[in-house]
C-alpha cells in the first residue's frame, strides 16, 4: 500500500518519532510513517486509539450486507 492513508500529523514529520517507532518495532522508515498515519486516521474518525489496556474494533458491512468486525 502506497497511498498515504491521511495528512501527515505533525507527529510523522518529526524524525525522532518516525526513528523510535522503527528501532521499537522492527521495522522501515516507511511502515513507521504509515503506523503513525494509521493511528491519526484512526484518532480523527473514532477519537480512540488502542493502547495496551483498550482494545478498538470496528464493523465493517461489505458489498454483500455481511457483517465483519
Amino acid at each position: 500500500m502506497t497511498e498515504a492513508l491521511a495528512p501527515e500529523p505533525a507527529e510523522a514529520a518529526n524524525a525522532d518519532v518516525v526513528d523510535w517507532l522503527a528501532a521499537e518495532t522492527h521495522c522501515s522508515e516507511y511502515a513507521a510513517r504509515q503506523e503513525i498515519r494509521l493511528f491519526a486516521a484512526q484518532q480523527v474518525a473514532v477519537d480512540v486509539v488502542p493502547t495496551q489496556n483498550r482494545v478498538v474494533t470496528e464493523r465493517l458491512v461489505g458489498k454483500s450486507r455481511a457483517i465483519q468486525i
